[in-house]
């Protein structure tokens, strides 16, 4: 039943319907479309408003019946786009017509077209009918009928090329006639030839002949057959020599000379070496006497004084002279001092500690860097110091982004953050236990661990509660490696 034909009377301060569109509650007047201004607020306003025409909604009515709905505005709308669609855009059109028109530019015009015609016929009348190119080229076949074939001339060519090829070539003739010609020139002329021939002769003619020659030879074999042979003399020779070489005899000088070798002149009995007096191959050391037995000295030992600090006696590779000078005068120690000698013979002072306690203000190492003490030590009292060793091998505090704040122990320690995490790579010096060292780390994060260590160095990790790469803390950190 249409609502507006209920003749029963609804009165009520407001009507709300349920609008599906905006799934709430409207009230009647917002479900009206196209309510009149505030001040149309009457019937007779509204009819004065249209003129007081009682057709206006009829009239209205008809008008939009006329109309297309929504629908079909819509389908024709779609309709337009599809075919819209299918067309090429403004752009493409325009840049395909702007290609066709580049394309046309490049065109000959008709006029051009029709001279080019032109100038090619002109060029046409010039040139020789088919028949006049038959009737020439008839004339070259009959002359080429008299002609070798390209093959016949060919092998003719290959037969002569083979012929040249074993012939000498002019300069390399040339050259061969240029040598005989030196050669011959070096010759002796036949004038020159019988010069010498004659002179050969000549002397010849001087010479003992083959009969007194062979006499006079066996002569000389006589005699040489009493006498030693070459090798006998060579050796004999070679001793001489080899004796004047080492006993030198010079005329005119009062003492003879030993020389010795290159390497040295060698005293020896038929067992042993005695002695060894170097030569040049030693350099700065050629002169010096080595004795490899007891030297005794039936008389004094002599060494002029202005000569005994150069050439002093070495006695176990130190000199005699400051072996003496660093000998103590003799002395006797008082008690709880004592006399004593360590491992090497040296003599030193000792305090005679198992029978007297040592008293002392003051204890100072004379040469050495510090006092050692060799054995345990106790205290009684304070022990006090200035500076101590650091106990750490590497020790150090460091803030979030690796910045090493200070450090205390015996070596420098290197820490560099890892990008994307809160992990830092720590090196240091070559640890003395390799990677068996003790490692202390503490943090204000949550975990703290490392891994990778070797004996320079490992990886350290810093993680919050939840095991999470995020810093909970302020990411400061300090690491201590034991000595």
């Amino acid at each position: 039943m249409d609502a507006l034909s209920n003749l029963h009377s609804i009165r009520a301060d407001v009507i709300e319907v349920w609008d599906p569109g905006s799934l709430r509650y409207k009230t009647i007047q917002e479900t009206i479309v196209g309510l009149p201004p505030a001040t149309l607020n009457s019937i007779e306003l509204l009819a004065s408003a249209i003129g007081n025409d009682p057709g206006f909604f009829e009239a209205v009515s008809t008008g939009l019946a006329a109309k297309a709905d929504t629908s079909s505005v819509d389908s024709e709308l779609a309709t337009r786009d599809t075919v819209i669609a299918s067309k090429v855009s403004s752009v493409e059109l325009t840049s395909a017509l702007t290609t066709r028109d580049t394309t046309i530019a490049t065109k000959a015009s008709t006029v051009q077209l029709e001279s080019q015609l032109a100038t090619v016929n002109t060029a046409l009348e010039s040139k020789a009918s088919s028949t006049d190119v038959v009737e020439e080229l008839a004339l070259i076949d009959t002359a080429l009928g008299s002609k070798v074939s390209s093959v016949t001339l060919a092998s003719e060519l290959a037969t002569r090329d083979t012929a040249l090829a074993g012939k000498a070539s002019a300069t390399e003739l040339t050259s061969q006639i240029s040598t005989v010609t030196a050669a011959v020139a070096l010759k002796a002329s036949a004038t020159e030839l019988t010069s010498q021939i004659s002179t050969v002769t000549a002397a010849v003619a001087l010479k003992a002949s083959t009969a007194t020659l062979a006499s006079e030879l066996a002569t000389r074999d006589t005699a040489i057959a009493g006498k030693a042979s070459s090798s006998v003399v060579s050796a004999l020779d070679t001793r001489v020599t080899d004796v004047e070489r080492v006993v030198t005899v010079e005329a005119g000088v009062p003492y003879n000379y030993l020389e010795a070798g290159t390497d040295a002149l060698v005293i020896r009995g038929p067992n042993e070496v005695a002695a060894n007096f170097l030569g040049s191959s030693a350099g700065a050391l050629e002169g010096r006497a080595l004795f490899y037995k007891d030297v005794l000295i039936g008389g004094e030992l002599l060494m002029p004084n202005s000569d005994i600090t150069t050439r002093a006696l070495t006695v176990g590779g130190s000199s005699l002279t400051t072996l003496l000078a660093a000998q103590e005068n003799s002395f006797t120690a008082v008690a709880p001092l004592m006399k004593g000698f360590n491992a090497d013979g040296d003599a030193e002072l000792k305090v005679d500690y198992l029978n007297t306690t040592l008293e002392t203000d003051w204890i100072r190492a004379r040469t050495a860097t510090g006092v050692t003490i060799d054995d345990d030590m106790f205290v009684d009292g304070h022990l006090a110091y200035t500076t101590i060793d650091s106990p750490y091998w590497v020790a150090c505090n460091c803030i979030a982004n690796g910045t090493v704040s200070y450090q205390k122990g015996k070596h420098a320690i290197g820490v560099a953050k890892r990008g994307g995490d809160i992990a830092y790579d720590v090196s240091f010096p070559a640890h003395p236990e390799g990677d068996k060292y003790m490692v202390i780390i503490s943090s204000n994060e949550y975990h703290a661990f490392y891994r990778s260590h070797t004996s320079t160095g490992f990886i350290l990790y810093l993680r919050g509660s939840t095991n999470g790469s995020v810093a909970q803390g302020d990411g400061s950190f300090n690491i201590a490696i034991l000595k």
